[in-house]
């Protein structure tokens, strides 16, 4: 069964770190991954988007449609932040708006990468066992 995770946060949280992470370890277990990083697709799929609103609002919609699109092929997709996006960054120039109800917390800053990369693995495998992990 496919699924997404859309990792939220500031930059330099560690969302894509904690997405090359993951990604090994669930190719092991034997689920189909794919890694959507902001930055590949600013330079592929966004390339004509710059950073306004309404272009970051489009970027999100172009990564949410491409994400469904694997879902629906049984792939898990795990979706990191921009790594190198300097204007407009989120939580300085523009505001980090946090998900109100996060079906799971990593708290990168009191946690290590190992730690969080568990607890997400084990939200995936109750997922993909067919239970809540809320």
């Amino acid at each position: 069964m496919g699924l997404a995770v859309w990792f939220t946060g500031l930059s330099g949280a560690g969302k894509t770190t904690l997405c090359r992470a993951l990604e090994p370890e669930l190719r092991s277990i034997g689920y189909p991954v794919q890694i959507l990083d902001g930055d590949e697709i600013r330079q592929h799929l966004s390339r004509d988007l710059g950073f306004s609103k309404a272009d970051r609002d489009e970027n999100v919609r172009r990564i949410g449609f491409v994400t469904e699109m694997l879902v629906r092929q049984n792939v898990i997709v795990l979706v990191a932040a921009l790594l190198g996006e300097l204007r407009y960054v989120t939580g300085i120039e523009d505001p980090y708006e946090p998900p109100l109800q996060p079906d799971l917390e990593c708290n990168t800053d009191e946690e290590s990468c190992e730690e969080s990369k568990s607890k997400v693995l084990a939200a995936i495998r109750h997922v993909q066992q067919g239970r809540c992990f809320t």
